[in-house]
This record gives C-alpha cells, structure tokens and sequence, in this order.
C-alpha cells in the first residue's frame, strides 16, 4: 500500500489491471486493453459482471486508486478461491485467474448474482469504500450479507 488511497506496484513481467485505475507509472511499461474473448463479452453483457482490464507488460512502477476509494491487498495461495464483485478489483497478478459465476443462495437479491471467482497464486488489490471487515464463517456459524455491501468471500 502507497497510503489508504492507493497502491504501489511493482512490474517485473506482466499483471492485470482496471482500466482508468492508473495514476502514475515510470519505467519501460507497455500497456494492451486486455480483451475477454466472444464468450467473456456475451458473459459480461448478459450477467452485468466482468472487468474492463489492460494488460501491464515490462519492468517499473505504477500507482493505482479509484475514486479515492480504500485499497487493500490480498494475498492468494495456490488453491485458494476468492469471489469478488467485479467493481471491487484493482489490479491483480497475471499468475491468477478468474471466470465470471453465478452466486449461488437462497435469497439473492440486488447486485450480486454474478462474480469472479478468482484462483491460484499471487497478490490482487481491491478497493471499497470505508476499511473492510473479516468475518469469520463455519458450517455451524453461518453470515448472512447484503450482497451490495460484500466484497467478497473465499471458501
């Protein structure tokens, strides 16, 4: 993190990005509107959800914030899955994948029918308004949300 407001990164190959979420950069950095292929485009058309992303290739610094939005930092390991509304995405690295689901639940109304569920290893910064909160879920304590107010969820 650069300060509450934005985040720092380091390029050293290639990583993935909101498109507009960029502030400054230095170094020798090439920049590509990242495409999401016919069946990504009708997903995202269809479901709402999906990221607008620029693929980040070379060696330098970027900064990045949004809307002077929180932003924070996940660290992911291999196998881990993360399911964040898509508005919440800053940046990830191109080590992690991710596919648009349904969000499956009695009850779902609102904003959160569909997500990306992201996977493997790396870091992805997120952004919310306010600090997030980490809730603790089990089988026997189950957490019931608002789905315009989550983030997102790991299993």
């Amino acid at each position: 993190l650069q300060n509450s407001k934005s985040i720092k990164y380091a390029v050293n190959g290639e990583m993935h990005a909101r498109q507009g979420s960029m502030i400054a950069f230095r170094g020798n950095l090439q920049f590509e509107r990242k495409g999401q292929g016919i069946g990504g485009l009708l997903k995202r058309a269809v479901t709402g959800e999906g990221l607008a992303l620029m693929a980040v290739r070379g060696q330098g610094e970027e900064w990045y914030a949004h809307e002077a939005a929180n932003c924070f930092i996940v660290e992911m390991d291999q196998g881990d899955q993360l399911t964040i509304n898509g508005r919440y995405v800053l940046w990830f690295d191109a080590t992690l994948s991710y596919e648009i689901k349904t969000v499956k639940g009695a009850g779902i109304v609102g904003g959160g029918l569909f997500n990306s569920v992201f996977s493997g290893h790396g870091k992805i910064g997120l952004i919310c308004e306010g600090t997030p909160i980490v809730i603790p879920v089990t089988a026997a304590q189950p957490v019931y949300v608002d789905t315009d107010a989550v983030v997102g969820w790991s299993q």
